[in-house]
C-alpha cells in the first residue's frame, strides 16, 4: 500500500518469569540441552522452577531476588539471561524462516527498561503516580466500565510489563516518528492495550491516537503426536509429517522420493498459515487436522494445487499471453463471472488493509479456486 513499514519482533524476555527462570536454571537446568532444544529446554525448566515454588516459598523468594539483580544489572545474572534470550531468537529464526516471516529488529521488554524510570518521574510530576501502603505504584487509566487501577511497579521497586510498554512507546516515537504503530497481539491482552494508550494520552502524548491494537483469537484443541503441549515448530514438523503420509498414499502424487521431504514442509506450513487464516482474524476456533492437510475443498494444499496447475496450463498450452486480446468473445456466462471476479481484486486488497483482516484475501482465493480456475 506504499508504506513505510518497520517490522518490530517484540520479545517478552524481562519480568519476574525470567528471575524464575534463571534460579530454575541454577537448580534444574543443563547446558548441553540449552544448547540442543533453546526453547524446550527452557521450558521445561520454568515449569518444574514453578512446581518448586508451589512447594517451597523459599525459592519464589530466590527468583524474585534473581530478578531484582537482573534489573540491578548484576554481570553474573544478566549474562545466564542473555545466553536465554540470544539462542531463543536463534531457535525462533529457524521457525519464521520455515514459515516465510522476517522482521526489521527484534526489541523486547529489556531493551527500554532502563527507561521506566524516567515514565515513573513523567506521570509523578503530573500527580497520576500513587503510591499504596503495600509498597506498590499504581496509576488509574479510563476503562470503557469506568476508571480502574492498575500496578506499575511492584513493592520490591521492580517494574511491571505495563511500565516497561509504556518506556517502549515513546522510544519508539523518538526512533521512528511513526504515523501508526499496530501491535498483534491476542485478544486477552485487550485491556493491558487499554491501560497503555489511555496511560499515554494523560501522559500529554497526542500521538497515542494512533496506536492500535490488532487483536486474534486463540486457536482451541492444537496438539501433536507428541502430547498436549504445543510448539509451533512441532505443528509445523506435523504438518509436514501427515502431508508426506497423504503424498505417499495418493496415487497421484507425481513426487520423487529425494522431494518429498522439502515439498511435504511447502505443504504442511501452506496448510497450517491457511487454516489460521481462514477465518477473521479475532475469531477463536477450534484446530482440526483433517482440514488443516485436505487436498480438496478450502486448504492451503489445494490453493497450492491450484495454482501449480494453472502454471502448468499456461507453460504447457502453445499460447503466449497476450493482454491486448478482444475479451468481448468471452461470452460464456462461466467466462464472464471469472473476468467479475478476477476484477474484484483491487477491491479486495483494499478491504482487506482497511479492516486489517487476511482471511478476507484467503476467502477470495477460495472463490476463485472453487470451480473458476477450472474454467
Amino acid at each position: 500500500m506504499g508504506h513505510d513499514v518497520v517490522r518490530i519482533n517484540y520479545l517478552g524476555d524481562w519480568g519476574t518469569q525470567f528471575g524464575i527462570l534463571t534460579r530454575g536454571f541454577q537448580l534444574l537446568g543443563n547446558k548441553t540441552k540449552l544448547e540442543m532444544e533453546p526453547i524446550q529446554h527452557l521450558y521445561e525448566v520454568y515449569v518444574n522452577a514453578t512446581k518448586l515454588i508451589n512447594e517451597d516459598e523459599e525459592v519464589l523468594k530466590e527468583s524474585r531476588e534473581q530478578f531484582r539483580l537482573l534489573e540491578n544489572d548484576d554481570e553474573t545474572v544478566k549474562q545466564l539471561w542473555r545466553t536465554f534470550r540470544e539462542l531463543s531468537i536463534e531457535d525462533l529464526n529457524k521457525t519464521y524462516q520455515r514459515l516465510g516471516v522476517s522482521f526489521d529488529c527484534y526489541e523486547g521488554e529489556s531493551t527500554y527498561h532502563k527507561d521506566v524510570a524516567q515514565v515513573y518521574d513523567i506521570l509523578r510530576e503530573l500527580g497520576l503516580l500513587k503510591s499504596k501502603e503495600d509498597g506498590t505504584t499504581t496509576v488509574d487509566f479510563q476503562h470503557k466500565n469506568g476508571l480502574r487501577e492498575v500496578v506499575l511497579r511492584k513493592s520490591d521497586g521492580t517494574s511491571l510489563y505495563l511500565s516497561r510498554d509504556i518506556a517502549t512507546a515513546i522510544n519508539r516515537m523518538k526512533n521512528h516518528t511513526f504515523d501508526k504503530m499496530f501491535y498483534v497481539v491476542e485478544n486477552g491482552q485487550s485491556d493491558h492495550f487499554i491501560a497503555l494508550f489511555d496511560i499515554l494520552k494523560k501522559m500529554g502524548y497526542s500521538w497515542a491516537n494512533n496506536l492500535h491494537h490488532v487483536k486474534f483469537g486463540r486457536i482451541r484443541g492444537m496438539s501433536t503426536r507428541k502430547g498436549s503441549v504445543v510448539f509451533l515448530r512441532d505443528i509445523l514438523d506435523e504438518a509436514r509429517t501427515l502431508t508426506i503420509e497423504a503424498m505417499k498414499e495418493s496415487p497421484n502424487t507425481r513426487v520423487s522420493l529425494d522431494e518429498l521431504e522439502d515439498i511435504g514442509d511447502v505443504l504442511g506450513v501452506a496448510s497450517v498459515l491457511i487454516n489460521d487464516m481462514r477465518a477473521r482474524r479475532f475469531q477463536e476456533f477450534d484446530f482440526s487436522w483433517s482440514k488443516a492437510i485436505q487436498t480438496k475443498g478450502n486448504s492451503g494444499v489445494f490453493l497450492l494445487y491450484v495454482h501449480a496447475r494453472l502454471c502448468s496450463l499456461e507453460e504447457n498450452c502453445g499460447i503466449s499471453m497476450n493482454l491486448e486480446c478482444d475479451l468481448s468473445v468471452l461470452v460464456e456466462p462461466e467466462a464472464q463471472d471469472l473476468i467479475y471476479q478476477l476484477a474484484r481484486y483491487e477491491d479486495i486488497f483494499v478491504s482487506a488493509y482497511s479492516e486489517l483482516q487476511p482471511n478476507t484475501i484467503v476467502q477470495y482465493l477460495f472463490v476463485l479456486e472453487i470451480g473458476r480456475a477450472h474454467v
